[in-house]
């Protein structure tokens, strides 16, 4: 009875490993990965017994104790609407559910985790693909991928894809390039074949997000300052290197041409930073650099509390809505994971997030600089866009829990357990 548990467990983990990323997969308009996510809850909740096991971290009970006064407050407070009230509610339940299993994780067995980490990676190889098919179908075929098989044949979602000036966006299985950035990063890192690693700078590219660019961008210059020489002088990657030279001479002929994708990509991008002060519409940069702009305008017609406190979870739009007219129309959070989690969550909220946060940076760092590294990166670019989405949150405590566990990252898993077939395919992935 124990050994089967156990295996329906591993399951569940492997399955929410799996649909993390691929967030356009929805039923009824709530993603698999939050159907999945509750599952597990409720399996750990009611058979593990997880919860009982050891005692709470204290940054992680101070942040889920801040996290329900601060919803509380948002129920109570008439300065947030009605309809962001129940997204208040709902994005508290999901980060009791997600740190649930988090617990459950950390407390339970082994293979838990390393299932999900299988699945996880397998998730990553789904993105990489499509985001290849994606723009191949498009400039060939000019076929949106995305529209056609969940919007035309499965009829989940009218948001399936992006353009910008009548070109598609590479965005993985996601309406936005935003959730395909933590891939990109983490996949740069945890790819080892050189070529890889230059797949996912074109996809940053073609992503046609300044964030992702930046993101990218740190990744090879950590790439260039640590590992440059190990990799050049490494005798087992001279085909690789060969094959990327090739590669990078065709990419860069092709950049010195005019009017060509990349350049019209990188210039644009440039351009919009140039113009950061720019009121044009769709001057994305300049929107959300008016967010710092107008935080003290919003500071001064707020009551302490809720500066304390926040206006709910997942409500950081609201002050901009109801200040300066923003968005007025729709249900929206502010861009940039500093921002956001200041007014959602208060400053209390806040502090009690970057602490459990950066503690989780140091601990991994003792394991893997890697992981630490991709960690940090994902916190500075928090200040240009909003990162924090449940499944990073759930990768992020992952990694923690590695690192507590003895596991260095999330490529370097060790089970002394005995592996199925499928799961030593899905551990012999290049990652």
């Amino acid at each position: 009875m124990e050994l089967s548990a156990r295996r329906v467990g591993q399951w569940i983990m492997f399955l929410l490993g799996v649909f993390s990323t691929l967030q356009i997969v929805t039923i009824f308009g709530v993603t698999i990965f939050n159907l999945i996510a509750l599952v597990a809850f409720l399996y750990f909740f009611l058979i593990e017994w997880g919860w009982y096991k050891s005692p709470f971290n204290g940054k992680i009970l101070i942040f889920l104790l801040l996290c329900g006064i601060t919803t509380v407050w948002a129920l109570l407070n008439n300065a947030t609407p009605r309809d962001y009230k129940s997204v208040a509610l709902t994005s508290c339940v999901n980060y009791f559910i997600l740190f649930g299993i988090f617990i459950e994780t950390k407390n339970g067995p082994r293979s838990y985790i390393d299932k999900f980490t299988s699945g996880f990676k397998i998730s990553c190889n789904i993105q990489i693909i499509w985001c290849i098919l994606q723009i191949l179908l498009f400039y060939i075929f000019s076929v949106d991928l995305n529209h056609v098989i969940f919007n035309r044949l499965l009829g989940i979602t009218d948001l399936t894809s992006r353009y910008v000036d009548d070109v598609l966006v590479c965005t993985g299985l996601s309406w936005h390039p935003a959730n395909l950035i933590p891939i990109l990063a983490f996949c740069f890192f945890y790819y080892k074949n050189i070529v890889l690693k230059l797949v996912c700078v074109v996809l940053a590219i073609l992503s046609h997000s300044a964030t992702a660019q930046i993101v990218i961008s740190l990744c090879c210059l950590y790439a260039i300052i640590r590992e440059g020489k190990q990799l050049l002088f490494a005798r087992s990657s001279v085909k690789q290197w060969a094959l990327a030279a090739l590669l990078i001479s065709i990419l860069l002929i092709y950049v010195a041409t005019d009017n060509n994708l990349i350049v019209q990509t990188i210039n644009d991008v440039l351009d919009r930073i140039r113009d950061i002060y720019s009121v044009e519409a769709g001057n994305s940069s300049a929107t959300h650099f008016s967010y710092y702009l107008r935080l003290g305008g919003i500071y001064e017609q707020t009551d302490i509390v809720t500066i304390l406190f926040g206006y709910g979870i997942g409500c950081s739009g609201v002050p901009y809505s109801m200040y300066f007219n923003q968005y007025t129309d729709q249900i929206w959070v502010v861009e940039s994971d500093f921002i956001n989690l200041l007014l959602s969550q208060g400053l209390f909220g806040f502090i009690a997030f970057y602490v459990l946060f950066i503690s989780i940076i140091v601990k991994c760092a003792k394991r893997s600089k890697q992981a630490a590294v991709f960690l940090l990166i994902l916190l500075i670019c928090g200040v240009t866009y909003n990162l924090q989405y449940n499944w990073v949150i759930l990768v992020e405590l992952m990694m923690y829990t590695m690192s507590k566990r003895g596991t260095s990252s999330l490529h370097d898993v060790r089970i002394k357990e005995k592996k199925s077939y499928f799961y030593n395919k899905c551990q012999a992935m290049p990652i």
